[in-house]
């Protein structure tokens, strides 16, 4: 393979795929992922207006496979402390995640884009000349990049590897069951209850099989809450497991208003979950994509790469995001207003862990 690129990619999620997708026409670049692809990525796979809008946009119909039952979805019914519903009708669509994001690393290599998985960026060593990237697969080697974008999540290590502040973390944990419920499998559920969660838990359906998840601070802490969260579930919607299909746990960031988004790091970029940028409840795959392309754009209209011109390109990909900061931020005002046991669960009781 080739050993020198302009812009190298760890991540090849939304945020890693769309950046690249959008830049190969004008760069010469690289995706680095650490998982075998296709890979899983614990997620409830629910696709937003604002992320349909950018796929409609950006890339063909997606796939069948790619699809899951039910396709369309009605809406979240978000059920408070006090055990209140409340129907936001907004639509979606069901998708399999490991499926959707092969999907979208497929369109960044057939515009142009390198890729190498199963191979894990080590290290990080700016030079006069760039980023010499350590990566660890079968061997380890280095390549060499002008610039990097870092895509990698909660998860991941750029920040680590680049003496950037670490983020808080929180641990998702989710079980697919093949089960009964006295729900509308439409919807997607989220509560909002300090008994089965330190930020929220939920409730949805895959291609029948529904899905249990909560969020706590530790792996330790979400399984307990699980437990909780499935009594209860079994009295309140009728909740009968035929089976236990699987489970899964991930990282997503602790982020809430006035936490810090880190945009750049020198010679090294962020996007996605690993910049700061989240939804509230957790809805991450929209403002991955739109930032993967903001900074590409802010990329592209800069066109040289040199350590010079990474401020300017900063500067532009700050700009092209602004929107969508102040889009995030009025969520969370609205979730102030409206829920605040869990606004001041989330704000409140973290106490800085990562």
């Amino acid at each position: 393979m080739d050993k020198q690129y302009d812009i190298t990619i760890i991540g090849a999620g939304p945020a890693g795929s769309m950046s690249a997708y959008n830049l190969a026409n004008h760069f010469k670049v690289l995706i680095v992922e650490a998982q075998d692809l296709p890979r899983n990525k614990s997620c409830s796979g629910i696709l937003i207006k604002k992320s349909v809008d950018v796929l409609e946009k950006y890339f063909d119909n997606i796939p069948d496979d790619v699809k899951c039952t039910p396709y369309e979805t009605n809406g979240i019914n978000i059920i408070d402390e006090y055990m209140v519903p409340q129907d936001f009708p907004d639509k979606g669509l069901n998708i399999l995640r490991d499926k959707f994001d092969y999907w979208l690393v497929q369109h960044a290599i057939k515009a142009g884009a390198d890729l190498i998985d199963h191979s894990r960026v080590v290290k990080l060593d700016e030079n006069e000349n760039g980023v010499t990237l350590t990566i660890k697969a079968d061997s380890v080697y280095k390549i060499n990049s002008k610039i990097v974008i870092a895509c990698d999540g909660a998860s991941g290590t750029s920040r680590i590897m680049t003496n950037t502040p670490k983020q808080n973390k929180l641990v998702t944990y989710q079980k697919y069951y093949n089960a009964r419920a006295s729900i509308d499998r439409s919807k997607f559920y989220a509560y909002i209850s300090k008994d089965f969660s330190e930020y929220d838990s939920w409730i949805n359906t895959k291609n029948n099989h529904i899905v249990v998840g909560t969020i706590a601070k530790t792996l330790a802490k979400s399984k307990y809450f699980h437990n909780q969260f499935i009594s209860f579930l079994k009295k309140e919607i009728n909740f009968e497991i035929i089976k236990e299909i699987k489970d899964e746990a991930w990282y997503i960031p602790l982020v809430i208003p006035d936490f810090p988004i880190v945009l750049r790091n020198r010679r090294v970029f962020f996007a996605g979950e690993v910049a700061g940028l989240l939804n509230p409840f957790g809805e991450g795959i929209s403002i991955a994509l739109t930032s993967g392309l903001c900074l590409s754009n802010a990329c592209i209209k800069q066109k040289s790469l040199e350590l010079t011109d990474c401020a300017e390109i900063e500067l532009n990909y700050n700009s092209n995001l602004s929107n969508e900061i102040k889009y995030m931020k009025r969520q969370w005002k609205f979730i102030e207003c409206f829920y605040p046991y869990f606004w001041n669960n989330v704000t409140q009781n973290f106490d800085g862990e990562a």
